[in-house]
């Protein structure tokens, strides 16, 4: 049977599917066991019926094939559940793992982190992270291929428009300050002002009496 991935289930209602992925959280009741299985698209409630399926040697992080149906559910994870048909363990955890996959925060030092890498990228804020990462180097990526003449440019010729450049910033940041905040009237008063600064008959009485400032 064809897998089907978590995000997809909802267009499975009532279907037979089969689905795969890592033991996330099992919880155990009376009559009936509640497993997450999470994929690289998201988690689902799993329902395994204990009087037709033996869910004891399921550990967290196990890799697991599930067969079973789509039902109409209202969980905190989806508005559908699986209930379960069979179970096959593909990869059995052996032993106790490092890291607690399935706490919303991961509470583990740097070092333990660090040293079990492969595991932590499976926790949902760590993933997070880098997939966001992944975007802004994504991004940066498109933004030198636009660019991509400029940049041979810059690396095959000596010659360099860096100064020129400069300079062009140097002017728009001068245009910020004193034209985009506080209009043109202005500009021209602090730049009159500048230069009769450097008048030797400069008075700043004188230049106050003549209203050059207001």
């Amino acid at each position: 049977m064809k897998r089907i991935m978590i995000n997809n289930l909802n267009k499975y209602m009532e279907n037979k599917v089969n689905i795969q992925g890592w033991v996330h959280r099992v919880r155990k009741l009376k009559a009936v066991t509640f497993l997450i299985l999470r994929d690289r698209t998201g988690l689902v409630q799993c329902v395994l019926e204990n009087n037709l399926i033996d869910s004891s040697s399921i550990k967290l992080e196990s890799v697991v094939s599930i067969i079973g149906t789509v039902k109409e559910s209202n969980n905190k994870l989806n508005l559908y559940e699986i209930n379960v048909e069979n179970i096959e363990i593909i990869n059995s955890c052996k032993e106790e793992l490092p890291i607690e996959l399935n706490q919303n925060n991961l509470d583990v030092n740097l070092e333990t982190m660090l040293n079990n890498r492969a595991l932590s990228l499976r926790h949902e804020k760590i993933s997070a992270i880098f997939k966001i990462q992944n975007l802004i180097v994504q991004g940066f990526i498109v933004g030198i291929k636009k660019d991509i003449a400029p940049v041979k440019n810059a690396i095959s010729h000596s010659e360099s428009s860096g100064f020129v450049e400069g300079n062009n910033n140097k002017f728009k940041l001068i245009k910020r300050i004193l034209y985009g905040r506080a209009n043109l009237v202005n500009l021209f008063k602090k730049c009159y002002v500048t230069f009769q600064v450097k008048r030797k008959d400069f008075s700043l009485q004188k230049l106050i009496k003549t209203n050059a400032l207001y």
